[in-house]
């Protein structure tokens, strides 16, 4: 998906995922990149390889995440910058309908997703200066009632909070949300299902 934005006009970038299949909707999609099937833990990279690196949304597939922060810098040139976009649910402010109605969501993800002064910490730890963090994208849906079944993230193959679910917790999950809604149609009410999230943007440089 981001492969053509961050290649631009002149530029060359490298797509990388340890799954084959994702590989193959890449090239099937959009993407004349080249693609390499590695796994973060093990990057096939010579340092001051690239003028930057980016990581969207996958910090937290990874299970050592600083050792990755840490193989990325090295892989960058002097000057180059690592990019991460990061969803930190232990923020304040954050919030998503399914986290009330599915049970240990929330627990989850806080324990999947690293918190945002970790991450900047480990980028200190790597070798990068001018470390920043901020808002890129702030994601906010109401949904009234019924609304909410429509939802596509709310599809159990949509995202891998839900993904990770057993059939068994899913179902009762989305019979949560039923109950809800014919609770408040029995009142004339329509039941309201909030989302509110922050995707953030850290970057640092290697000097």
């Amino acid at each position: 998906r981001w492969l053509p934005t961050l290649a631009g006009d002149s530029g060359v970038a490298i797509g990388v995922d340890r799954f084959v299949g994702m590989l193959a909707q890449a090239r099937h999609a959009r993407s004349a990149a080249p693609l390499v099937c590695a796994d973060g833990a093990a990057l096939p990279f010579l340092p001051n390889a690239f003028d930057l690196v980016a990581s969207v949304n996958a910090l937290h597939h990874v299970a050592d995440p600083a050792g990755l922060i840490s193989r990325c810098a090295a892989s960058l040139q002097p000057g180059g910058g690592l990019a991460i976009v990061h969803y930190d649910p232990a923020k304040a402010g954050q919030w998503w309908y399914v986290y009330d109605a599915f049970a240990g969501t929330r627990e989850g993800d806080l324990a999947r997703f690293p918190r945002l002064e970790r991450i900047l910490d480990w980028m200190r730890d790597a070798g990068l200066r001018s470390v920043t963090s901020r808002v890129a994208e702030t994601i906010e849906r109401n949904y009234s009632g019924r609304e909410v079944l429509d939802d596509y993230f709310l599809g159990k193959d949509s995202n891998s909070t839900l993904a990770g679910l057993t059939d068994a917790a899913y179902e009762t999950g989305v019979g949560e949300l039923h109950r809800r809604i014919e609770r408040a149609e029995a009142q004339s009410e329509a039941q309201p299902f909030e989302v509110r999230m922050e995707l953030l943007l850290l970057a640092g440089r290697k000097p």
